[in-house]
């Protein structure tokens, strides 16, 4: 018969693989990088005002943030996903709408990337 601590042993080993396992694929798959560069990117462009390329590129950000959604849903709790979708939603309104507050919104964007694109990284 075995002991209750061999139970807490293979649940506690388990946990471990499975947070591990977890953390590595959150790190591997997270576009962290990819939004990064594509935010530069629009920053640059209202910068010196060019509302094209800003178009260009916020439709590439959407892109790669719809292909992630799920993925960086899963990774986040609701409220800052909630603020990081609605912020990125503001971006988006103010380049079409070739508004300078664009900016402030790439700002916000760019402070909560780390809590939104890090593996099991919390406010």
């Amino acid at each position: 018969m075995k002991n209750n601590n061999d139970m807490r042993l293979a649940i506690g080993i388990t946990w471990v693989i499975s947070f591990t396992v977890m953390w590595i694929i959150f790190n591997a798959f997270l576009p962290r990088i990819e939004f990064n560069l594509q935010l530069n990117q629009i920053e640059k462009s209202v910068s010196i005002k060019d509302w094209n390329q800003a178009k260009k590129s916020m439709e590439k950000l959407k892109s790669i943030y719809n292909r992630k959604r799920i993925l960086i849903q899963s990774n986040n709790s609701t409220e800052i996903f909630t603020t990081f979708e609605f912020t990125l939603g503001q971006l988006d309104i103010s380049i079409r709408h070739e508004q300078d507050y664009a900016l402030e919104y790439i700002g916000g964007l760019k402070s909560s990337l780390n809590f939104v694109m890090k593996a099991f990284c919390g406010p």
